[in-house]
Order: C-alpha cells, then structure tokens, then sequence
C-alpha cells in the first residue's frame, strides 16, 4: 500500500471540493474563513469579501495541485514524495495562519472612498492651478488640514462637523462620520502626520478660488490620504479618504 500516494490523493481531493465551494459561493463564501465570520457584521462590511473568497479559491487550487503532485510522484518516484508534499502544504499552510485577525485580513481592507459632501464647482468646472489664491495660506492650510484628521483621530464629531461650510454641516451626518472612523480605527494606533501637499482650485464659471489638501497620516498598521477642500473662507466643501 502506497501510504505518500494515499495520503496526497485524498488532501487533493479534499481541497479541489473546497475551492469549488468558495468558486461557487462567490462573496458569500468569506463566511467559511475562520476568524472573518466571528466579527461583527458591521465591521465584516469594511472588507472586500469577494476578493477574499477568490483568494481561499485559488489557494486550495494551489494547495490541490501540490498534493496532486505528490500523488503522481509517490507512484512514479518514492512514497517519500508524498511526505515532501507534505511538509510543502505544512509550510504553505503555517504561513498563512495569523494569531491576530485584524492583521490577518488587513491586505482586504476596502479602499474606502467617501465624499463627506462635494460641491459640482469643485469637481466639475475646477481647473487645478500651480499655485494657490492669495487669500490662502499653506502653512494654515496644511494645519488645519491636520486638524479635521486629528478630530476623526479623536472621534470629535461636533468639532468636525463645524470646520464645514454651513450650507453643507447638514451632509455631515453622524453615521458618515461613523463611516469614516471605523475605516481609520482598522488602522490601529495614529502615529504621526507625514508630508502631503496643496495645490489650487479655480472655478472657471464663477472665478471663486478653492485650495486642495492632501494629508497623509500614518497609523500602526499602514497610511490614510486624506483629500480636503477648502473654500477661500478656510471651511471644509470636500473630505475624501
């Protein structure tokens, strides 16, 4: 009894029915990941399920192919080849283990893009200049810039809420800003403000001058960009992540 062909033929088997399952169950199959499905469902909505099922996919493929090689091998070759496949799956299979889920699926996490709220002029009719309006200041700018990312850091909804332009306060609601916050908490631990850059805005219809920021902050576990808009009134119009 070939024990090396036995051994790989059954693990081939077993994984190539595992990767039809997550092929078949699509997005929904990130449900089987061991650690993913014990979190709550707000915080699963943060991450990209289908890239993560398709992922499971294609590793139990690779996994069916190795095992599979095994098998032949044990038959051409040596049982002892299974044994190799073997400890080739073991190596593959601890390197994909993660005592910490939220490392774990960090590579998932969706790249969030929210419009906080957005004026067409900004966007639409804007042409971006090489330098700013006279009435900015990029110092000023730039810090408070830093601010409106400090009071997400800090959860300050009403102190965020009122670095915008009154005519749009009321977009900002809680649950945007909830939105937001959740998305920078996955980040872990703010650390520090790193360069970013500003630019100009003008809008050709109404000659009205704008200012863009780029924030860049790093936290424990990776970088956020956060694009800001200003009117020339030093109010947020724009914050995007």
């Amino acid at each position: 009894m070939n024990i090396g062909f036995i051994f790989c033929a059954v693990l081939a088997v077993f994984f190539i029915i595992m990767a039809g399952i997550f092929a078949v169950m699509g997005e929904k199959g990130a449900m089987l990941v061991s650690g993913f499905n014990t979190m709550p469902k707000e915080k699963r909505e943060l991450y990209d399920k289908k890239r993560m099922s398709r992922d499971q996919r294609n590793m139990f493929l690779i996994w069916a192919a190795i095992m599979g090689a095994g098998a032949v091998l044990s038959l051409l070759v040596s049982a002892y080849m299974g044994a190799a496949a073997g400890a080739v799956w073991l190596i593959m299979f601890f390197r994909e283990v993660h005592l910490d889920a939220d490392k774990e699926f960090a590579k998932y996490l969706k790249q969030i893009i929210i419009c906080m709220v957005l004026i067409l002029g900004t966007v639409a009719g804007c042409k971006v200049d090489k330098g700013l309006a006279d009435c900015f200041d990029e110092d000023t700018l730039k810090k408070t810039g830093e601010q409106a990312v400090t009071y997400v850091n800090q959860r300050e909804y009403e102190k965020f809420r009122d670095m915008f332009s009154e005519q749009y306060k009321d977009n900002v609601t809680e649950e945007l800003f909830e939105e937001i916050t959740s998305y920078s908490d996955k980040m872990g631990e703010f650390e520090k403000f790193e360069k970013g850059a500003v630019m100009g805005q003008t809008d050709e219809e109404t000659g009205a001058s704008y200012a863009g920021v780029i924030v860049v902050a790093r936290y424990e576990k990776g970088k956020i960009q956060y694009r800001l808009g200003f009117t020339d009134d030093m109010k947020l119009i724009q914050f995007f992540l």
